[in-house]
């Protein structure tokens, strides 16, 4: 591996196949991760209550129950034989809607 460094750039490692091995883009992309609100909520949560984890249980039963609600319309999608498991973007909120 080698590093370069650009004008204004951090460092950046070249590998073979492109940048680092990361999951960053996966868990911050909305078409990836439909909770990503609720993760960014408790995230900010932590920031501003020094990291006091206590004070942010709210955020994170709310992020568990978004992930829980995903996971059983993936399991069902699943299931029925829809692909993909993971519904697009646009057709999250009609979901939510008929669940409710």
């Amino acid at each position: 591996m080698e590093s370069v460094m650009g004008d204004s750039k951090e460092v950046i490692w070249k590998r073979r196949g492109g940048g680092p091995k990361t999951n960053a883009k996966r868990w911050t992309d909305q078409d990836n991760n439909p909770c990503v609100s609720e993760a960014n909520a408790s995230y900010e949560c932590l920031h501003e209550t020094n990291f006091d984890r206590k004070l942010c249980q709210t955020y994170f039963v709310n992020y568990q129950n978004c992930q829980k609600f995903w996971l059983n319309i993936q399991r069902e999608r699943r299931k029925l034989g829809i692909k993909p498991s993971l519904p697009p973007a646009e057709e999250r909120d009609r979901i939510i809607q008929e669940r409710q």
